[in-house]
């Protein structure tokens, strides 16, 4: 059973100057490394208060150099906003950098503000994520590249360098949002995210039988799954009023929420930056919140993830603790926490041969 954090940045309001805001990122992947988490994420987002994050790899960089032991982890980087060529190379120096730490997280995208942003029709996003995969994976396995398109092309046959340390090429985790993706991830061995924060536990279950059967199908061996689950987290410290706690996160959980469904729906209010985080019909009840985050004493909180990895065969829990404008001492309290007491909690409580 591992554990990670994910970092994308999120400032409601940008009234904390960028450089401060991009620093207390860095510091918390530190207080991770030291709390004992076993990775740290790092979100791509572009151009608006959601979280700007428009480049992971180089964030992931500057965390790598300041770490020794924890995975650096990219969740998820936008195939269709990068030159693939480009992106391989960057990988390739980030693995090394990190003396083969890295994992990478790939996603079609779903923003349609970025995509304009960057000029990138969004309706392409499925041919230009297939095809960019198929780039990456072959720059780092090949000594001679050259593209046909569709979209990219080399003019002669290239030697992408340099080569990643992990071989062929570090880890890939893939995000899924629908069954098609889950199903095209089966019968690949890359590694898969959960749809983000939102998933009950019955449609995580219902992922999981989904991927078993067709990889099955495939003649594919059931080892191979690899599930990350990721939850918004807030861990109470002693003495804490838990009913004024509850009533802040599960706020900043809905704001969240809006913001997600309004950049995907593209339905947003955008000024300068600023997605406006209006009601929504369907955002969540407190009910349907406590049953997708992780909110709690410690050993609450061990509980409930020892359950999620018995119900859904979870291998890494991803948490978001540094979101919706909370203070960066409350973050720094909950990593903490979380890492001295709820993961040794979950480890004594799990078979020896999941821990």
């Amino acid at each position: 059973m591992q554990f990670g954090h994910l970092f994308w940045q999120q400032t409601p309001d940008f009234s904390m100057p960028h450089d401060v805001r991009l620093n207390q990122v860095l510091d918390l992947a530190t207080g991770c490394e030291d709390a004992g988490f076993d990775s740290i994420w790092f979100a791509e987002q572009h151009f608006t208060n959601y979280g700007y994050s428009p480049n992971p790899v180089l964030i992931a960089t500057a965390a790598a150099q300041r770490t020794r032991r924890v995975r650096i982890g990219l969740s998820i980087v936008v195939l269709p906003l990068w030159n693939p060529v480009r992106l391989a190379e960057d990988l390739a120096l980030l693995d090394i950098f990190s003396n083969g730490r890295l994992d990478v997280g790939i996603g079609k995208g779903y923003q349609h503000i970025a995509f304009r942003g960057l000029g990138v029709d969004i309706d392409t996003r499925q041919a230009r994520f297939e095809e960019s995969l198929d780039v990456l994976l072959r720059a780092w396995t090949t000594d001679e590249l050259q593209l046909a398109g569709p979209t990219w092309v080399t003019q002669q046959a290239v030697n992408v360098l340099p080569k990643p340390v992990q071989r062929p090429h570090p880890p890939i985790w893939v995000a899924v949002t629908s069954d098609d993706n889950i199903r095209w991830a089966a019968t690949t061995d890359f590694h898969v995210f959960g749809s983000a924060n939102w998933v009950t536990n019955q449609r995580g279950l219902s992922d999981h039988e989904l991927y078993l059967q067709e990889r099955r199908a495939a003649g594919r061996s059931d080892d191979r799954w690899s599930y990350a689950l990721n939850r918004q987290t807030r861990v109470l410290a002693q003495g804490e009023d838990r009913d004024e706690a509850w009533r802040v996160f599960a706020d900043r959980c809905r704001y969240t929420f809006r913001l997600a469904r309004r950049l995907r729906r593209d339905t947003v209010r955008y000024e300068r930056g600023i997605v406006h985080s209006d009601v929504i019909e369907d955002e969540p009840t407190d009910a349907e919140l406590r049953e997708r985050t992780l909110f709690g004493t410690p050993d609450e909180i061990a509980e409930r993830v020892v359950k999620l990895h018995a119900t859904l065969d979870t291998d890494l829990i991803i948490t978001q603790m540094d979101f919706g404008g909370a203070p960066h001492e409350e973050v720094r309290r909950s990593v903490e926490l979380f890492g001295t007491e709820v993961i040794p909690a979950v480890r004594s409580a799990l078979p020896a041969e999941t821990r």
